[in-house]
Formats: structure tokens, C-alpha cells, sequence
């Protein structure tokens, strides 16, 4: 008989984590499973590491192939998969010991396609930890539901309050799949899309499920990014990567069973626009020229989906912040870049 669970981790360069993270996983009180690392061709210690916990735990295999990003390693993952049901957990996470027995708890009824748990998001150097989790389980299978989460996914951090979500619904941390659905409907992630990907995975694939059942549980410790992480360092590809981000999302929207309202599609693309000024156009390490980066944004203005996110009319679950960003990128001309400059503190907590 097979493994009930596979577990998928990506790693690269995470010697300073990793064995938290296996000591976790082998210590399991859910013993059928298996552990599928896939190593990016780490330059450190990692990949060694991960090799000397497969000699000690059957349970592991290791797969080492060069670096083409999370996404490719996951996709990687799925396919190689054997168990009946899938996990993704990060390399420098770690798990409680009855995690995978109390995620194994959730799947009944037997219709359930996929189960959300809770977390402890730990920060900073102290690791300062905040909990995020359900307020008791249930479960829906209807498309009212599947599209209430779906807009919770989207306006997280990219809304007013009241329509944030408080809940790690757009990870894919925290979660339990039905593998039946990867091959049904040959769900992979969408690599070259980051920042993003998570969300247009969980997207895709509450459009295909049967059934959603949330638990009250808490067992995922999610290593949060410190300020020098990937969204707050300088990404000349941002520019592209966030278009072909709010493509998709668009694209998604339009061919799902289950769509969202386009007050949150706007504001979640507008997200990704600030996003860009955030980690490319205004970023410290942009040493361009004013006369460029001025040239830059004109042109990027001039891209049809930003174009039609910024000239939108309603604000009616924007943020402040977001309104007075897509205001001043209104302004004609270059003169846009000087006030912008000075909303730069107010997008950077973006």
C-alpha cells in the first residue's frame, strides 16, 4: 500500500532552517506518508543535508535538479507524488507533531477535495508569534462559498479593512489537497508569475473543488520574511511579472465556474502595480536617471491593464493609500514621479 499524504518541499539555500523543518516531518505521530524534497541546486549545505535525512528516513526521497524557481519544483512534486492526498510545506517552516494526523481528521466526508487549517505566523528575529485560524470547523460545497473565499484570497492587503483577510486562505501553506485533482483537471502552478503565484493557484483550483472544509486547527509555523525578503528587495523583472500576474487573475476570472466582484479584481491588480513602484521604479537600488525612470513610467502607464486599473472610476474598497497612489499616477507627464516619490513611504509597507 502507498503513502496516504505526500509531502512537497522546495528547497534552496536553507541550511539554517532545513533540519527544523524534517525534524518536524519524521517526528509526525501520522506515519504514512512520503516526503518529496526538491533541491534547486543549493550552494550551501542544504541539498547534503537533505540527503543524509533520506538516509535515515525512508519516507524522504530527494530529487536534485537546477534552480527554476518554487513553482517548477512544486509542479516537479506533484507529479512525482503517490500518496492520495498532497501538502505543501515551506523549507524554513516547521510543523507541529500531530499536524499531518489532525489534517488526515479533516477529509470526511469523503467529498472533500481540500482542507484549510490555521497558523502561527512567527516574525522577526524573536520570532513574535500571531496566530491565524478558523473560528470552528465547517465545511460548503457551494459556489456562493467557493467565491466568498476566492474574494478573501484577492482583497488581502490589497483593501479596506473589513474586507481583509485575517485567515492564510491564499498560501499554500496550511492545506491538505485531494491529488485526484491535479490529474483530473492537470492543475500545476504558473512559475514565471512571483509574487502571486500562491494566489492564482488557490484560485484556480476553489473553482474545481467539490467541496471545502476549514479547521480550527493550528499546527503550521510560518517563518514571516524579514524587511530585506523577496518583496522588499529590488526586482527589475517586477514590471513584467505583475502584469503577467493581474493577466492571469483576469484571464482566471473569466474562464472559472466561480467568479469574483470586479471592485476586488481592481484592487488586488492595483496592488500589483504599487508593487512594482514599490521593487523597481522607486527602490533605493534603482540608480537609473530621473529623465528614465520618468520614461519608464509613462511607458508603463501606457500598458492596457494598468492603464485601465489606474483610470478606474470606483474606489469603493480601495485603501487610502491606494487611492492617493492611483491619483498622483493620473497626473500627466513626468511631474508624477516628484509627488510619487514622496508617496514612496506609503506604498513601501505595501
Amino acid at each position: 500500500m502507498g503513502p496516504k499524504i505526500s509531502v512537497i518541499i522546495p528547497v534552496y539555500n536553507v541550511e539554517a532552517y532545513i533540519g527544523q523543518c524534517l525534524d518536524s516531518i519524521i517526528s509526525q505521530t501520522y506515519h504514512n506518508f512520503e516526503t518529496i524534497i526538491i533541491d534547486n541546486s543549493s550552494t550551501d549545505e542544504s541539498g547534503k543535508i537533505c540527503d543524509e535525512y533520506a538516509q535515515k528516513d525512508k519516507r524522504i526521497r530527494v530529487i536534485h535538479k537546477k534552480n527554476e524557481g518554487v513553482g517548477v519544483s512544486r509542479n516537479l512534486g506533484i507529479r512525482e507524488a503517490r500518496g492520495e492526498w498532497l501538502t505543501f510545506i515551506d523549507s524554513d517552516d516547521w510543523v507541529a507533531p500531530d499536524y499531518l494526523e489532525n489534517l488526515m481528521d479533516c477529509t470526511l466526508p469523503e467529498s472533500i477535495d481540500i482542507v484549510f487549517s490555521g497558523g502561527y505566523i512567527e516574525e522577526g528575529p524573536k520570532e513574535q508569534r500571531t496566530e491565524r485560524h478558523f473560528d470552528k470547523t465547517f465545511e460548503d460545497e457551494t459556489p456562493e462559498f467557493r467565491r466568498l473565499l476566492i474574494s478573501k484570497i484577492l482583497a488581502a492587503n490589497a483593501c479596506r479593512d473589513k474586507m481583509r483577510n485575517g485567515i492564510n486562505l491564499g498560501t499554500t501553506w496550511g492545506k491538505l489537497y485531494r491529488v485526484d485533482m491535479f490529474r483530473t483537471h492537470s492543475l500545476l502552478f504558473l512559475p514565471h508569475i512571483e509574487p502571486g503565484m500562491d494566489t492564482l493557484f488557490q484560485m484556480k483550483i476553489l473553482d474545481i473543488v467539490r467541496s471545502v472544509r476549514c479547521c480550527p486547527y493550528i499546527g503550521y509555523h510560518y517563518r514571516y520574511a524579514v524587511p530585506t525578503g523577496a518583496m522588499h528587495r529590488f526586482h527589475p523583472e517586477v514590471i513584467q511579472t505583475s502584469y503577467d500576474y493581474v493577466a492571469a487573475m483576469w484571464k482566471y476570472n473569466e474562464e472559472n465556474h466561480v467568479k469574483v466582484d470586479d471592485d476586488v479584481l481592481y484592487a488586488r491588480a492595483l496592488l500589483m502595480v504599487m508593487q512594482a513602484f514599490k521593487t523597481y521604479f522607486l527602490h533605493p537600488e534603482n540608480t537609473a536617471s530621473y529623465a528614465n525612470k520618468a520614461k519608464w513610467i509613462r511607458e508603463y502607464k501606457q500598458k492596457p491593464l494598468v492603464h485601465r486599473v489606474i483610470f478606474r472610476k470606483s474606489n469603493a474598497i480601495l485603501t487610502y493609500r491606494q487611492i492617493a497612489f492611483k491619483y498622483t499616477l493620473r497626473l500627466p507627464g513626468a511631474g508624477a514621479i516628484q509627488i510619487l516619490y514622496f508617496l514612496y513611504c506609503m506604498i513601501k509597507k505595501v
